[in-house]
């Protein structure tokens, strides 16, 4: 009876995990420059200091600030923008690497291209304000725009695995209410 029941549990916790909706991801990677300060430098400060920026746009890209004009670009939800982008800056290099999630494909690639030329956008703007010389700026640019979205979830290996431990749990559940009944049965007819 255990058993039965734990291969049922297995089952539709499988199934669960299975029929749930599809889920894509796409990715853009942007490298940030400084091509006159690089070219220029006896030392390594610069490109140290471009790897310190990463953390301060990867932390913009979740304020209205990115997320909005994200959005009206791709033409979708801020809400999606915002729950569904991270922009993070993987050791030290100069990459900065935009990741959105959807239900759809087509919107993760849309998603992540916008976010990759509000990046750039942002950055432009914020020198233009500043006055900063053409010649002395950094820059954003776009190395890899985002590829269709690739489907992430659910895969056979999640559903394998919370179908093996809704199978477990259902297994030992029945078991231990089976030895529940047959030691009441017996301290009854003792």
């Amino acid at each position: 009876m255990a058993l039965i029941a734990g291969i049922a549990g297995a089952g539709l916790g499988a199934t669960y995990v299975l029929r749930q909706p599809a889920r894509y991801f796409s990715v853009s990677v942007l490298v940030i420059d400084q091509p006159r300060a690089i070219a220029a430098a006896g030392n390594e400060g610069v490109i140290l200091k471009l790897n310190a920026l990463r953390a301060k746009y990867s932390a913009l890209a979740q304020t209205r600030a990115l997320t909005a004009p994200t959005a009206q670009r791709a033409k979708v939800n801020e809400g999606l923008v915002a729950s569904g982008t991270r922009v993070f800056f993987p050791g030290p290099s100069l990459l900065l690497i935009v990741d959105s999630r959807t239900n759809e494909a087509e919107t993760s690639q849309k998603i992540a291209d916008a976010m990759a030329a509000e990046l750039v956008a942002f950055l432009k703007k914020e020198q233009d304000l500043a006055k900063i010389p053409v010649a002395e700026r950094i820059q954003f640019n776009v190395i890899t725009p985002a590829s269709p979205g690739r489907k992430f979830e659910p895969t056979r290996s999640r559903a394998g695995v919370e179908g093996g431990i809704a199978g477990g749990v259902a297994l030992i559940v029945v078991y231990l209410l089976v030895q529940a009944v047959v030691i009441s049965r017996r301290q009854q007819g003792a």
